[in-house]
Order: structure tokens, then sequence, then C-alpha cells
């Protein structure tokens, strides 16, 4: 993501703990996505039992937060797990989840799974945000024109996974980073005045037990900025937990 551009300058993508951190003067933001608290209790449902993925996502959020000196923290969308009203076993995780942060800003840019979430203390909860030059959704519908506007554009909800080896040579599905570029005439058919170089980034899933959906193994990319075809996927940069870039589009 090499840029001249200060909004790139202003971001640094934790690989391999599916984070970001974005700087704005002196203030920074983590961001995650897709948290989708109650995957737990869903897969108990099936006979499998898993424990402490809500503590430990909150554990591995601190750290980045004290580690980064952040202030702030942005969830790109998609709290929980279920899509409509939680149960109370789901909400009493949810709870405990954002207990941990009280004292700390949180904003929840809201995903479509996170319907019925009700009061969450002092959280601020929008449909998108700002830091900077920088825009944040959570990818499940089209940003305002402002947004588009930005230099950058970060984004959930498509879960971006990608092999690391054929998988008859033992390669297994892992999470992936997607850069894409605007594509300025596909663009202007929407919004009035688009940045013109403005970039598009996919986050994975911040939930461990969500490895994610191949994206280049035929699932249905989500995000309509790319369904419309507003970001090139064909050139489109994809980059594995370590940060190498290991595929040129989708």
């Amino acid at each position: 993501m090499n840029s001249p551009r200060s909004s790139i300058k202003n971001i640094k993508l934790i690989y391999e703990e599916a984070a970001a951190i974005v700087r704005d003067k002196s203030k920074r933001y983590v961001v995650i996505g897709d948290l989708h608290i109650g995957r737990e209790l869903k897969l108990a449902g099936k006979g499998i039992r898993v424990y402490g993925t809500t503590e430990l996502m909150a554990d591995r959020t601190l750290a980045l937060m004290k580690k980064h000196r952040a202030k702030v923290l942005v969830i790109l969308g998609d709290v929980k797990d279920s899509i409509t009203r939680p149960d109370s076993s789901e909400m009493r995780i949810i709870h405990s989840f954002f207990n941990q942060f009280l004292g700390c800003g949180v904003v929840l840019v809201q995903g479509n799974h996170d319907a019925g979430l009700g009061e969450l203390g002092e959280v601020l909860k929008v449909k998108e945000f700002s830091i900077g030059d920088i825009g944040l959704i959570h990818g499940n519908a089209l940003p305002s024109e402002e947004l588009m506007q930005k230099d950058l554009i970060i984004a959930a909800h498509d879960h971006p996974a990608i092999m690391s080896a054929p998988y008859e040579e033992g390669g297994n599905l892992e999470k992936a980073w997607v850069v894409l570029d605007v594509k300025p005439k596909e663009a202007a058919k929407l919004y009035g005045k688009p940045n013109k170089k403005i970039k598009l980034v996919l986050m994975p899933a911040f939930n461990d037990l969500i490895v994610g959906n191949d994206i280049e193994g035929g699932n249905r990319v989500l995000n309509p900025l790319i369904r419309k075809e507003i970001f090139n996927r064909r050139s489109a940069k994809i980059y594995n937990q370590k940060g190498a870039l290991v595929k040129i589009g989708f």
C-alpha cells in the first residue's frame, strides 16, 4: 500500500491480528470487524464445545489498544452472530465483551447482524464513520457520497480468505486482506464526485472461529462496491496473514 498520500501513511494493517491502526493527528484508533459473538453457541448446538472465544477477543483488542496507545475502538459491524434479535445467552456474552471497554471510546459501525442489540452503554452506533481521509463501513451497503470522496475506505463483511497452497499440496485456507483500486468511470455512474484514486480495503474477520470465504474459490462477493464493479477485482492485491502479497486479482 505504498502511496504519497497522508491517509495511507495514517493506517497500519496488523495482518496476524486481523486489525488495523488508524491515526488522525495525535489520536489513534484500533479497527476490527466481524466479531460474531455467539458463534460458539451455534457450534455448541452441533455438539462442538468452544470456550473463551469472546474473552480472548476482548483480551487481544485491549492488548492492541495498549500497544499502539489507542483510546478508541472502532468495530466494523457484525458484533453478534445471530441475524435477528439475540437470545439472553448471546446478549450476556455481548455485554461481557463491552464491559471490558468501559472508559474507552467505542464506535460500532452497524452491520447486517446487529439488529436488536439495544443499549450497549456508551457505545456510539453509526451507519458509517470517518477518521480524517479514511472512511469506515461494514460493507453490506453502499457508502455515502461523502465517504466516496475519501482517500481510502475500510470494510469488513466479506471475511476474505485465500488458500496458502493448493489443497492437494497440503494448503490451508487462511485469512486475507484485499486492496482494490477504484474504477473511476463506474464510480461516477453512482456518485457525483468520487475520488478517482480512492482505494478499498477488505479486512478479515477478527473472530478466530471464522477463517473466511475463499475469495478466489468462486464464492460470491457480498460488498456492493465490488458487485457493482465500482472497484477493480481483476487487479486487486491479496495479502496473507504475514503481510505478503500472494495474488493479484480474483
